[in-house]
């Protein structure tokens, strides 16, 4: 069984997201800054922004399994071509991009605001020299809509103006722990640790 993931983001909230599900399962979770990996940037910009590519560099690199996620917010009310917004992409204009849909949203009363979050996790193993090296993917997607406001704390970019069904709050003002039950992270996290646990 797998004992130890390194985690392939920048952000500590990310690390802390999935050290919050899997360190239940005896499985240490560290960030790429924890193995001396300053290059992450560099790293991203040769995969070409792959989420899948850059967990498979940093595996080789380490010998450690690496995770990584790419997530994805669809607002209905947007055109086709402005609807998916691809937070590995533009992480750096993400507050603009917030910004620009809440505008939009709040110049009519009759706008859908009906959103989806969607998170895709790869899992990568290291080669250890072979050629075809493994990976695996998990899927995790929460629904609700976009708030009126956009909360000023700490939070993963679109979660702090994405409210799930059934909640007031968006998913960024939500305690981590409820957060991992019900988030497109935690949905994708929890199919990862059922397959590490049934490996």
């Amino acid at each position: 069984m797998v004992q130890k993931i390194i985690v392939c983001s920048r952000s500590q909230e990310k690390t802390d997201e999935v050290r919050g599900v899997l360190q239940k399962y005896g499985i240490e979770v560290v960030s790429v800054a924890d193995v001396g990996i300053e290059n992450l940037d560099d790293v991203r910009d040769v995969a070409r922004q792959v989420g899948a590519l850059v967990a498979l560099d940093v595996a080789n690199m380490t010998g450690e399994c690496c995770l990584c996620d790419d997530c994805m917010l669809t607002v209905n009310a947007l055109t086709e071509r402005q609807k998916m917004f691809n937070l590995r992409i533009d992480v750096e204009n993400a507050d603009k991009q917030m910004d620009e849909i809440l505008d939009f949203l709040s110049k009519s009363d009759e706008y859908d605001r009906n959103a989806v979050m969607t998170c895709v996790l790869v899992l990568a193993f290291p080669s250890n020299g072979d050629k075809k090296q493994e990976t695996h993917m998990f899927l995790g997607e929460v629904k609700g809509r976009i708030s009126s406001f956009k909360y000023s704390g700490s939070g993963n970019d679109f979660e702090r103006i994405f409210s799930p069904n059934g909640y007031n709050q968006t998913l960024a003002q939500i305690q981590i722990e409820e957060k991992n039950q019900i988030s497109h992270v935690g949905g994708a996290l929890h199919d990862l640790a059922a397959f590490l646990t049934n490996e």
